[in-house]
């Protein structure tokens, strides 16, 4: 639960903290050729959701989070990493399975 509150408060740090990027001419597709070809930046993806169906396939159940421990929080301008739970005794971990 801690852990989700700190990425909760985080996220809208992160986007400040990202590249300016969207659809207008000055950061728009256009530029992305730029960005992108030294491999170190990401492109944007540009979804049509007038033409996506919305469908729940996984039930996902949450184990553990409730556990407290010491992580590492990396930002690196556009997500959020964290590391430390490999030496925690018990480790949150999220289980699903295929809905029918």
């Amino acid at each position: 639960m801690y852990l989700l509150i700190i990425l909760l408060i985080l996220f809208p740090i992160l986007s400040i903290l990202g590249d300016d990027w969207g659809y207008d001419k000055n950061n728009g597709p256009n530029t992305c050729g730029g960005l992108c070809k030294t491999g170190k930046k990401q492109s944007p993806v540009d979804i049509v959701t007038k033409n996506l169906k919305e469908k729940c396939y996984l039930q996902l159940s949450f184990h553990k989070y409730n556990v407290v421990g010491p992580v590492e929080v990396v930002n690196n301008g556009h997500t959020v990493g964290v590391t430390g739970f490999k030496t925690w005794r018990e480790r949150p971990y999220i289980a699903n399975r295929v809905a029918s």
